[in-house]
């Protein structure tokens, strides 16, 4: 396990600021971030926070079919911004569609990929797109924050130079 979900590097729960603690633009989660069913929801701007405060981040806007923001370490991307395509909401037919900002995330194999969607943790899915592919799809307003928060740091972990990983448990 690593933060919650599983892997075979790192045990325990990631140091990040808990709701009410003040971020560096001097808000707190509670009153940075929009409220639904009287909870706050997470955004880009808490994902980009989140990963932040990981080693080695970088964050870029990505180009191509499906612009976005995206997140990597040492040039390999373990997060983005993932917009539907016409084909991937067609594939809902009738069923509705997740609203709301979505975040894609790598996670370390396919077996982790299952083990996080059987966990059932609200706001984690996946689509026919990404059949065998290892990655999780998260709806951003319908996420627990210490959910994103491990799912986050679980795909850095995943993708992370062994090295930099190590140094970044040893000093959790």
């Amino acid at each position: 396990m690593r933060t919650g979900f599983s892997s075979s590097r790192a045990g325990g729960v990631a140091r990040f600021p808990e709701p009410g603690v003040a971020c560096n633009a001097g808000h707190t989660l509670s009153d940075a971030r929009p409220a639904t069913y009287g909870r706050a929801v997470a955004t880009f701007d808490d994902v980009a926070r989140l990963a932040a405060q990981l080693p080695a981040v970088t964050q870029a806007v990505r180009g191509g079919h499906r612009p976005g923001l995206a997140w990597s370490v040492e040039g390999k991307v373990f997060a983005w911004e993932r917009a539907f395509s016409k084909a991937d909401v067609t594939r809902y037919g009738s069923d509705p569609v997740p609203g709301g900002p979505i975040l894609a995330l790598v996670v370390e194999d396919l077996a982790e990929k299952a083990a996080v969607l059987d966990a059932g943790r609200p706001g984690f899915f996946t689509i026919p797109h990404f059949a065998g592919y290892a990655a999780v799809l998260v709806q951003l307003d319908a996420a627990d924050d210490g959910d994103l928060r491990d799912a986050l740091t679980d795909a850095w972990l995943a993708v992370a130079p062994d090295g930099l990983a190590k140094a970044y448990v040893a000093g959790r």
